[in-house]
């Protein structure tokens, strides 16, 4: 989206619980920003476009399902976390700029493979 490496935004209670995909997004050549609130969310997303979202379905009691709409039509990948009883599933709702939203849900290790894809469908990987 914006210059030549692609862009992640990742919304959490605390950067620490993103640190395994921040670090694979990273080695994949994207640079990372963290929002630990609706409101920091908001404001990264107006002050510029993210190729790749990854929010939690619920954030402090606001939901995040708002996001989507934000989104839509930006070329943004944008994925939800639902917490189950032992981790999580990833719920797409939209996959580069088109709204999925009601497609099947990933598990963890499939979220890596989705993210990768949509990575290496941005921009070349890092540079050796």
């Amino acid at each position: 989206m914006e210059g030549n490496r692609p862009t992640a935004l990742l919304i959490g209670e605390s950067p620490q619980g993103y640190s395994h995909l921040a670090k694979r997004l990273q080695e994949r050549g994207c640079d990372c920003e963290f929002a630990t609130t609706w409101q920091e969310a908001e404001s990264r997303l107006q002050a510029r476009n993210f190729d790749v979202v990854l929010s939690p379905a619920r954030l402090r009691g606001h939901g995040m399902l708002a996001l989507r709409t934000q989104l839509d039509q930006c070329g943004t990948t944008l994925f939800y976390s639902y917490a189950v009883e032992d981790g999580c599933w990833w719920l797409p709702a939209i996959r580069c700029g088109k709204n999925c939203f009601g497609s099947s849900a990933l598990q963890p290790s499939e979220l890596i493979s989705a993210l990768d894809e949509t990575i290496a469908g941005i921009a070349p990987g890092p540079t050796v």
